[in-house]
């Protein structure tokens, strides 16, 4: 834990609240909440959510507020550390948002995805939220895990680039 977290009080432990939980893109489980550790200075470590929705994918955490966030700088090969040795991820420098969007849109969703078998799955936008629009799937392969031809999900904005 370089930096981050050594040395720092724990203050709470808690279930997010649906707010935190809709930054994630996570939707409320109330049988399986999702956890965040607060530490002094505003400090949150948190699991995310595996793309399957089973289990915790690797641990973010955001160590003043800011929505920076930081993870376990292996985690991305899918390796893990004796320690936390945080790699920071910057937020989006031009985050996008569902006003660029419209209910009709045709879509591709981008290689940012996880699992990373639907990077490239077109589909077309059938409804919007807040952070999140409905997209119909139109091009899932057979290597598709859960996700079918036809299917509505709900999508981050972020993952998302015009056809």
């Amino acid at each position: 834990m370089s930096e981050g977290f050594v040395g720092r009080k724990l203050i709470e432990i808690r279930a997010m609240t649906q707010e935190e939980l809709d930054s994630e893109c996570w939707r409320y489980n109330p049988g399986n909440p999702a956890l965040v550790l607060i530490f002094e200075g505003n400090a949150k470590l948190f699991a995310s959510r595996d793309a399957e929705g089973n289990d915790a994918g690797c641990l973010f955490g955001d160590l003043d507020g800011s929505s920076v966030f930081v993870m376990p700088e292996k985690s991305i090969e899918g390796q893990d550390l004796p320690g936390w040795d945080g790699n920071v991820i910057p937020p989006d420098p031009k985050p996008k948002k569902n006003t660029d969007f419209r209910v009709g849109d045709k879509v591709v969703i981008t290689s940012a995805v996880s699992p990373k078998y639907l990077a490239g799955v077109e589909g077309e936008i059938v409804g919007m939220a807040t952070k999140k629009v409905k997209l119909k799937l139109s091009n899932v392969s057979k290597s598709g895990g859960r996700f079918f031809t036809g299917q509505v999900i709900h999508c981050p904005v972020g993952l998302l680039e015009r056809v």
